[in-house]
């Protein structure tokens, strides 16, 4: 069975048969790239928020602004939720997408540093591929492996100094994140299987339902705010609920198209870099040859998981070990 959509609507996504990786196209690596830096921008925007917002409330608004952002644009291109076949994966990607990480990365951005925070959401690869071969919808190649591991050293090099953190006492925001990275790795691989629809209308469902759990959540939690906030504070939550949420969901949708759940989850190894790089230009804060370094690793971790690196290893394995004749 196929599934199709009108040049008006995004197109659908469409799984590729038995779970077999797909070369990823230049386009996918561009957005990858966009998808990476507005990622990268959401760790400083809620570390401005939660400040001054309870961490729950700093969620809901988060996800009903996109929901209001994506709802009328979806509304035109499809419509504002999936088909009803395709609501409950939704739901479930609302929640373990949207709610429950979201949550976890906001409490945790409260007593560590976010340079670390995204370092350990940069382990969600790990568990995207974890999941993806217990499921049977992956067969991970060596190069796909090695291409992990080798990007996930160069995440951590990216950060660097911020490491310092995990030998202190927040060991419980630590896990935390690291919770998060796997709820994202599980729920990157139920979306590449389930998800029909325009990117659109996907987006646009997962904020809505989001936003609805999220919601009365953050109001038995948290309460009604009492106070205002500063524009600053403003500002950033608008960004990470129109930005950061809402066009980024539509990018991810995107990228799914013709990636596999694990390429897709490379994402997060690129996050840091522009993490780091925000850091400098916005906070101040210092950055030296660890970037370079680290960018060369991610680098060539992403050509392994892209299989890449597989003709380099098949000229080795010529010379090693030379056909029999």
């Amino acid at each position: 069975m196929t599934y199709t959509c009108s040049r008006r609507h995004i197109p659908s996504i469409i799984p590729a048969p038995n779970g077999r990786s797909t070369q990823v196209k230049s386009r996918d690596v561009l957005l990858l790239l966009i998808l990476s830096g507005i990622w990268g921008a959401a760790y400083l925007f809620i570390h401005v928020v939660v400040d001054e917002v309870g961490a729950f409330t700093v969620v809901a608004g988060r996800l009903v602004v996109a929901a209001i952002f994506l709802a009328p644009l979806a509304a035109r291109s499809g419509g504002i939720l999936p088909a009803r076949g395709s609501r409950w994966p939704t739901l479930f990607l609302a929640v373990f997408y949207n709610v429950i990480p979201f949550s976890l990365i906001t409490i945790a951005e409260k007593s560590i540093a976010t340079g670390l925070a995204a370092t350990l959401v940069a382990t969600m690869p790990l568990f995207t591929m974890m999941t993806a071969s217990a499921a049977g919808t992956e067969r991970p190649s060596f190069e796909s492996v090695v291409g992990l591991l080798v990007g996930f050293v160069g995440a951590v090099v990216v950060v660097g100094p911020d490491l310092g953190d995990l030998t202190s006492s927040n060991a419980a925001g630590d896990l935390i994140v690291v919770l998060a990275a796997a709820s994202y790795g599980l729920s990157t691989v139920v979306a590449r299987q389930t998800a029909r629809g325009s990117a659109m209308t996907l987006a646009s469902g997962q904020t809505v339902f989001g936003a609805m759990i999220a919601l009365p959540i953050a109001l038995a939690v948290d309460g009604v705010p009492a106070h205002g906030i500063s524009v600053e504070a403003g500002l950033s939550w608008l960004a990470l609920g129109v930005l950061c949420s809402g066009v980024a969901f539509v990018l991810f949708y995107l990228i799914l198209e013709s990636a596999s759940a694990t390429q897709a989850s490379i994402v997060s190894y690129i996050i840091p870099i522009f993490a780091a790089l925000l850091g400098w230009a916005v906070l101040g804060e210092s950055m030296g040859v660890n970037l370079v370094a680290g960018l060369a690793l991610i680098v060539v971790g992403v050509a392994g998981v892209n299989g890449g690196l597989r003709p380099a290893r098949e000229r080795v394995l010529r010379v090693v070990r030379p056909a029999r004749t």
